[in-house]
């Protein structure tokens, strides 16, 4: 999605902080997806 918008240093510092914290989140997020998914592949073998 494009703003037409240059970010400005000043936005970034805003950006910085949220933006770590969402690409952690969805991060943990993909990980507890990713065991969950070994572990019924695991379940399917025994």
């Amino acid at each position: 999605i494009t703003t037409g918008r240059v970010l400005t240093y000043c936005d970034l510092a805003l950006w910085v902080d949220p933006l770590l914290t969402d690409l952690e989140q969805a991060n943990t997020q993909l990980m507890a997806i990713e065991k969950f998914d070994e572990e019924r592949e695991h379940e399917k073998v025994n």
